[in-house]
């Protein structure tokens, strides 16, 4: 148990998603605002396409720390410190592989989105976005099943 009887689970996501958030809700917030602000128009749509870029970099980001935090429930459930811990260091390298894998995949999925946002590079963006979901396929096909 960590101090002040917090358990592990709020020690990890406090440790792992509070930065995320820390950009996420403010954001959000200015979203909410920014409609009721009387700013030029050009300026406007500058700031709704830099918080549009920004969220999606935020919640990218807040993926990626969930899986740190799922991580850290394996690490505790599949200790390496007791004896007969082969089913443990198979698991969590498991796990391991596949959050590296899956990461990789929150940030191709995200650099897509953010390209689809540009009219220029929409046609690349969804270039992306396709080349991810054929990965995945390809991935899941190929997985071995144990």
């Amino acid at each position: 148990m960590a101090a002040r009887g917090h358990s592990l689970l709020e020690d990890s996501i406090t440790r792992n998603c509070a930065a995320p958030l820390r950009l996420i809700f403010p954001l959000l917030a200015l979203d909410i605002v920014m409609s009721s602000l009387k700013i030029h128009p050009a300026v406007d749509d500058l700031v709704q396409h830099m918080i549009a870029l920004l969220l999606i970099a935020g919640v990218a980001w807040l993926i990626i720390r969930v899986m740190l935090v799922a991580e850290d429930m394996l690490v505790e459930r599949f200790r390496l410190d007791v004896p007969g811990n082969l089913r443990a260091r198979r698991v969590r390298t498991q796990f391991e592989v596949f959050r590296r894998v899956a990461s990789v995949a929150v940030f191709v999925i995200a650099l897509g989105i953010a390209l689809t946002t540009f009219q220029w590079a929409a046609t690349l963006g969804g270039t992306v976005l396709a080349s991810a979901g054929i990965v995945g396929l390809v991935a899941s096909i190929t997985a071995p099943d144990d």
